[in-house]
């Protein structure tokens, strides 16, 4: 079964536009501002499905040892415990209805020129700027929810 999200992205088009210069001479040029995006989203996992999802994930080739973290079928996924179902009835699964960052950088990534310094060998960032959870929690003034029992009480309501 379809877990957590997934997004494909189609390369934004180049567009002309004209562009004024510092010394006002006009130019012309192209840009790259819309996008195509597809999202599917599947079943939310707990956090036992999440860790074998980051393990998965993590693999060299992610489609080739996808059978080796996930079974095939709802039925098999809720009787493992690895994703959320209402009633814990298979044949209703709970919508992941979060965000992966990796996702949206991967969609971004997608649009960025070949021939951008560093676009084709860029490695992750290690992220020192304090803008964690509770960072966005203050700035939102809201405090930011665990998914887990948000999903799990969802999980203890009857299938609709």
């Amino acid at each position: 079964p379809a877990v957590l999200l997934r997004q494909t992205s189609f390369r934004a088009l180049a567009e002309p536009r004209r562009f004024r210069g510092d010394d006002g001479r006009i130019t012309e040029g192209t840009v790259r501002v819309r996008f195509g995006e597809v999202e599917a989203r599947g079943v939310a996992l707990t956090p036992r499905g999440r860790r074998r999802y980051d393990a998965a994930m993590a693999a060299d080739d992610p489609a080739a040892v996808w059978a080796n973290y996930f079974p095939a079928t709802d039925a098999q996924m809720a009787a493992q415990g690895l994703g959320y179902y209402r009633g814990g009835d298979p044949s209703a699964p709970i919508v992941y209805e979060d965000f992966l960052p990796a996702s949206a950088a991967g969609i971004f990534r997608s649009n960025l020129d070949a021939e951008t310094p560093g676009a084709a060998q860029a490695a992750p960032a290690v992220d020192d700027s304090g803008y964690d959870q509770d960072w966005l929690a203050g700035a939102l003034g809201r405090e930011i929810h665990d998914p887990y029992p948000l999903y799990e009480a969802l999980a203890q309501e009857a299938p609709r």
